[in-house]
């Protein structure tokens, strides 16, 4: 995964979160004000459509939203599973037509 990718991840992984519980960017400066990350809504709103943060502040926005469970499905959301899967079945396609000529 390259860091456009990875700052997509990131990005993308804090905004469903937050939507999942209904949160906003005041919500989430309140939360990380309330564990002693003081920002504002404009600036946590830049620094997440830009993706480029340190995982420090990736985690403690997790902890902010009350994440407990994050699953790194990377692989699938960038499509990179579904190549995979295509190029084995592909695979298997071919070594089967190589049996029935047998």
């Amino acid at each position: 995964m390259d860091d456009q990718a990875a700052a997509q991840w990131a990005r993308g992984t804090i905004r469903s979160e937050m939507t999942k519980r209904g949160m906003t960017y005041a919500d989430l400066a309140r939360e990380l004000a309330a564990r002693g990350v003081v920002d504002t809504e404009k600036n946590l709103a830049n620094k997440v459509a830009r993706g480029t943060f340190s995982a420090a502040f990736f985690f403690q926005c997790m902890e902010a939203i009350q994440v407990t469970v994050l699953h790194l499905d990377v692989l699938d959301m960038h499509g990179t599973y579904s190549r995979v899967v295509k190029m084995v079945q592909a695979g298997l396609d071919a070594d089967e037509k190589g049996r029935d000529s047998e």
